[in-house]
Parts: structure tokens; sequence; C-alpha cells
């Protein structure tokens, strides 16, 4: 099966019973999850990447053109949360990434049991692909200083154990009711 998305290709795959590949090649955009059974293959179409990238540069010349109140409140929320000139508190950073967090746990919670995927290793996964979305989330987008906010440690793990009990419950869930 392969899907498109406008900048992710999806292609599941059989594999023999007895391989498991977790591989990332960041330059190509690929990155590839397999258990004992199936092969899912994430690719990044970067030309679309890009694109999508400079839509949300115009997107932010606009707000800042239309700062004089043309805008709905959410677009304005929307903008506060993507603009690297805003000026956070601890706790608002902090509720922020929270919130994100759990977002994140419900959607890889939902994805994992529809799949299904079973096995520790995807709780490992989760970890590493959450924690990843929150730096790059507070690094690359925000920009922020991680040492005014208590450093990596700190912002990385908030919201953390609750995301993690979240992932779980929406993942078994989710796998017990579509395939049992």
């Amino acid at each position: 099966m392969t899907r498109w998305r406008s900048w992710l290709l999806i292609e599941r795959t059989l594999l023999p019973p007895t391989r498991f590949l977790i591989r990332i090649e960041a330059l190509s955009g690929i990155i590839l999850i397999g258990s004992c059974r199936e092969l899912i293959v994430l690719r990044l179409n970067l030309e679309g990447f890009a694109a999508i990238m400079k839509e949300g540069k115009s997107v932010k010349v606009n707000l800042q053109q239309h700062a004089n109140g043309h805008l709905s409140p959410f677009k304005q929320k929307l903008a506060k949360y993507l603009d690297p000139e805003t000026s956070w508190d601890k706790d608002q950073l902090g509720d922020v990434l929270h919130w994100i967090r759990q977002f994140v746990a419900l959607v890889f919670g939902f994805l994992w049991g529809a799949i299904p995927l079973v096995g520790g290793i995807w709780i490992v996964v989760f970890l590493v692909l959450s924690s990843g979305i929150i730096y790059g989330y507070y690094a690359i987008i925000l920009k922020v200083d991680e040492e005014e906010y208590g450093g990596h440690g700190a912002l990385l793990q908030e919201g953390l154990f609750a995301s993690l009990t979240l992932f779980l419950l929406a993942w078994i869930l989710i796998y017990s009711l579509a395939h049992f």
C-alpha cells in the first residue's frame, strides 16, 4: 500500500518473519520502520516540505502585515506559537510543550494501535519521536535559549510521563478494539 500526503510517502510491505528494521536516512528523507511482519517506509518529499516551509514564512509575513486586527483570533494565536520573536515565560512554554506532547501521544497511540504494532521497542520509538518533535519545536521553530528555561532536560521532560500514559492508553485501546 502506498499513499502520498503533500510531503510524506507511506509504504507498507511484508517482511520475512525473522526480520526487524529501523533505519533513518536524514539526507534522503527516508525513515524505515519494520516489525516481524511488515515494513513501513516513511519517505519525505523534501521539495514538498521545502514548499510548506516557504509557505509558512509567507504566512508569517502576511500575519505581520495584517497586525492591525484583521485576523481571526485563531490565526493570531497560531502565529504566536510559530513566531520565534515571541517572548515566553517558563510556565507558558512548559504548557505549550506539554499539550503538544499530549497531541503527539494521541496520534502515535492511534497509529500504533491501528497498524497493529506490538512489542516494547515501539514504546522506545515513541519516546524518541516525541522528544525529537518537542526538541525541534523549541530549538528550531521557536529558537529559544534553553538555558533560560532550565536546560534541555527540563524542556524535554515537560509532559513526558503524562504523554507516555496517554500513548499507552490510546495504543492498547485502539489495538484491542480493532484487532480483537
